[in-house]
């Protein structure tokens, strides 16, 4: 007996089937709650992804293999070197001296420098009457490292005439830099 479906059938049942699978393919957790896909491969190098939550499994001729998308987490490695702090020995170098006396444009440059082995990291000049009083006529013209970064130098010059006592001093902040 001989069974024909008309066309208007047809595509009703080719539509039907196709929602069910759609609806099976819905129903499928691939990859599964923990993010594991689960698959079936074969020598010959075909791999199918099966879902076992739903009744998948691996046939006879076939070797179950799983992964994930992120991947199991890696043994830690070894710990780095401790790095060095940079700086240490941190030691402030000055030195204080009279600024001369006379006529406008008189000046002094001095230089000091670290104890061996250390570095200039800074420095600066102070200028003041060492009794109190107003603050000294002058200028500072020169301020800056020396000796390849091994001192300060500076150079201050009177902008008065005034030859009353003025005291500048020379400052470096030394350190031992790595």
């Amino acid at each position: 007996m001989r069974f024909i479906l008309g066309r208007h059938a047809r595509r009703v049942l080719v539509l039907s089937f196709g929602l069910i699978g759609a609806a099976g393919i819905a129903y499928s957790t691939i990859p599964d709650s923990a993010g594991v896909i689960h698959g079936c491969y074969r020598n010959n190098g075909q791999l199918r992804v099966i879902d076992p939550s739903n009744g998948g499994a691996c046939r006879n001729n076939e070797t179950g293999v799983d992964w994930s998308q992120t991947g199991p987490q890696g043994p830690p490695g070894p710990n780095g070197t401790n790095g060095t702090n940079g700086v240490s020995g941190y030691e402030l170098v000055s030195d204080t001296g009279p600024l001369p006396g006379g006529d406008p444009g008189t000046g002094q440059l001095n230089s000091i420098f670290c104890p061996a082995g250390k570095r200039v990291t800074g420095g600066g000049i102070t200028v003041g009457y060492p009794q109190g009083g107003h603050f000294a006529l002058s200028v500072i013209r020169e301020s800056g490292p020396v000796g390849n970064g091994r001192g300060w130098r500076g150079f201050i010059q009177r902008t008065d005439d005034d030859n009353d006592h003025v005291e500048w001093t020379l400052w470096a902040i030394c350190a031992s830099v790595s």
